[in-house]
């Protein structure tokens, strides 16, 4: 029975990923249930499971984090991860730890996931296969030992009375061992026994002349109709390497020659076709040519980080044959660290799954691949790169591009670019949405926020340095930060329910969700709410929480009815309160709350959310505040960043949030809005 974890903060995704599949008929058993990467380690150790699937973005310690735990725990442990959307950011970094098996949350079904885990269960059975003892073990386990561990001479080896060489053969696809096995009568000429050291890697013992000098001869003619005849047999596909090394007339001699030739089997990597390989092939190279190759590397590494995506294409086929002839491992694998290390953190890349995939590829095992290959996989990357990030467009497309970039800050009409370039509105519509892939109200509205984001990136918040169009494009970009994690767990919520057919639930949860978007997705959103209104919001928003979270319980509003009217910022006090709930809340097994209150202090309005949940000790309160006083964007704690930029680009620096907590007793933030800068609804 394979044993399995599920770790997964949402109440209703976990209980609908537990009762999806028959697990113990499938040959699974789901050993435990956790809410949060913290408790999901701990049931790890308590369980040690073959297969964890576990969730990204969670509270206290994320997917991430547990697996890096998990990891040095047991590195043969298998991960599924579960994730509400593609985020690249995440995904690269699980491409480090090996890990290749995603589902996507709105995806999920039965089929899916029982594919995954069967997958998964099969790389857990061949890795105990290859590790298990068999009929072949004194054999491998006296080739395979360390140098300095001892091991007893297997009795084969003890019987021969004659030299013997052993020729090692390395197969790109898996041939059937029964073939392998029985070539004895392929090659009459030659006395050989054979053994499966894996899948796809054989070890020939041969028997030599007792005359040195035809020894070598003997080994080398093997070596060739071996070759031969492999190439034959009809489970053989791909490419065959054979290592050879000098014979050796002692039979203790044979584990040395066996990691000679394990050692020359490495460069296998650098001959795209079958081959042997034999010491003669690699002499020692002149420095001017390593450096060649040196120079080579560094031009197209500052290709990719300047993004001539084109220029370092067509370098790629000349290094293929500088690497194939330098032979050089050490350099080949720097090489490919530098290039991948380049491609995996460049900013921004909007890149699809595939690329993750193929970078994945080139990060892991990149160095136990063909040169050819690699550099094949490489030049599909950057042409994806290119088509991604540098698409092309038409003539008319690109005049309408360039006079959007020129013009952003103008009132940009459809007519006003038809005149302008003297065709219709119609046929501009249409074709800038046919090659750009949105229309062309939506790209100005991006193009706009982009350029707030820079603006916000700069750390110029004072009002009166900002002109009126990015000061409105700012507050944009700040209420679109809205975290997307939110809109895709909460359709994942609505997925679930429908495949227990608790159509009343959906109907109450789509409701309070439509109307949900319909006040944080206005085109151009009000920058202020009365507080009556963003109560309303808040309750609504942890009205859609509860369907998915058992331990959210509604907001405990202390607010005076005479205060409803007054003007606050919009959407400000529901990126506190989530804070509250997955920081404070969800990591506790104990009943706890979120108190709003809002009361009049002298001059100012003063706002606080406090919860009674779990709370932070004194280094994480210390980090957390001066992340507030920075000035740049921040990727940690994102809604309090989003807030605490947005009061201060409104007020100041006085109104920012202040933060108060202490561990095991909860925390409350709050933030002053002076009276004089808002006004009651009349």
């Amino acid at each position: 029975m394979c044993k399995v974890i599920l770790v997964e903060d949402m109440d209703l995704i976990r209980r609908d990923i537990r009762e999806m599949i028959d697990w113990n008929r499938y040959g699974f058993e789901l050993v435990g249930e956790a809410r949060n990467g913290e408790q999901g380690l701990e049931l790890y150790q308590k369980t040690h499971p073959d297969i964890v699937i576990t969730d990204i973005k969670m509270p206290l310690l994320n997917g991430l984090e547990m697996i890096r735990s998990i990891l040095a725990l047991n590195p043969e442990t298998q991960f599924i991860l579960l994730t509400a959307y593609e985020e690249f950011d995440y995904a690269k970094q699980a491409i480090q730890f090996g890990i290749h098996s995603y589902l996507l949350k709105h995806e999920l079904e039965e089929n899916l996931l029982l594919a995954e885990l069967e997958k998964l269960r099969n790389q857990i059975r061949y890795h105990k296969k290859a590790t298990a003892l068999n009929n072949e073990e004194a054999i491998c386990s006296y080739l395979l030992a360390a140098p300095q561990q001892s091991v007893l001479l297997p009795p084969l080896f003890s019987s021969w009375k004659e030299p013997h060489a052993c020729v090692l053969a390395h197969f790109s696809e898996t041939p059937l061992k029964k073939e392998l096995l029985s070539l004895s009568s392929q090659l009459p000429s030659f006395s050989f026994d054979s053994c499966r050291l894996s899948e796809r890697l054989y070890v020939f013992f041969l028997l030599l002349p007792a005359n040195s000098s035809r020894a070598q001869e003997t080994l080398l003619a093997f070596s060739q109709e071996l070759l031969e005849q492999l190439s034959f047999l009809s489970s053989v596909s791909g490419n065959i390497t054979l290592a050879v090394v000098r014979p050796q007339t002692r039979q203790e001699s044979m584990r040395a020659m066996f990691q000679e030739s394990q050692q020359l089997l490495q460069f296998q990597v650098f001959f795209p076709e079958n081959c042997i390989l034999e010491s003669s092939l690699f002499h020692p190279v002149f420095s001017s040519f390593r450096n060649f190759a040196q120079k080579q590397l560094e031009q197209l590494c500052l290709d990719l980080e300047q993004q001539h995506f084109s220029s370092a294409r067509r370098k790629i086929p000349e290094f293929e044959s500088t690497l194939s002839k330098l032979r050089d491992l050490a350099f080949y694998e720097q090489s490919i660290r530098c290039i991948t290390d380049i491609l995996i953190h460049m900013q921004n890349p909007t890149l699809p799954l595939s690329m993750i995939h193929k970078l994945s590829l080139l990060s892991g095992t990149a160095v136990s691949q063909k040169v050819c290959q690699v550099c094949h996989l490489l030049s599909d990357i950057l042409e994806c790169i290119q088509n991604t990030l540098l698409p092309t467009y038409s003539k008319k497309v690109e005049e309408v591009i360039r006079f959007v970039k020129k013009h952003y800050a103008e009132d940009i009409t459809l007519q006003m670019l038809a005149d302008k370039l003297n065709i219709s509105p119609l046929y501009i519509s249409q074709l800038f949405k046919k090659e750009v892939g949105i229309n062309l109200t939506n790209y100005i509205t991006k193009y706009r926020i982009s350029i707030a984001a820079s603006l916000l990136q700069s750390g110029n918040y004072k009002i009166y340095e900002v002109n009126k169009k990015e000061y409105e494009m700012t507050i944009q970009i700040l209420m679109y930060q809205i975290n997307p994690h939110f809109i895709y767990n909460t359709l994942n919520c609505i997925i679930c329910l429908a495949r227990k057919k608790n159509f009343s639930a959906i109907i109450e949860l789509t409701k309070v969700f439509i109307v949900l978007l319909q006040r944080t997705l206005k085109t151009m959103p009000d920058t202020m709410s009365s507080i009556q209104q963003e109560m309303e919001y808040t309750d609504n928003y942890v009205s859609v929480l509860q369907y998915s979270y058992e331990a959210v319980s509604p907001v405990i509003w202390e607010v005076d009815a005479a205060f409803y009217q007054f003007q606050i910022p919009h959407l400000i006090l529901y990126p506190i309160v989530e804070n509250s709930v997955f920081h404070g809340i969800l990591t506790e097994n104990r009943e706890c709350h979120v108190t709003v209150q809002i009361q009049q202090r002298g001059e100012a309005l003063k706002i606080s959310v406090s919860d009674n949940g779990r709370g932070m000790d004194a280094n994480t309160l210390s980090h957390l505040r001066s992340l507030l006083q920075e000035e740049n964007q921040q990727k940690e704690h994102i809604g309090l960043m989003n807030v605490n930029n947005r009061l201060k680009l409104l007020y100041g620096r006085e109104a920012q949030l202040e933060i108060q907590s202490q561990k095991g007793q909860g925390c409350t933030v709050s933030f002053c809005i002076p009276l004089c800068k808002f006004s009651q609804k009349t």
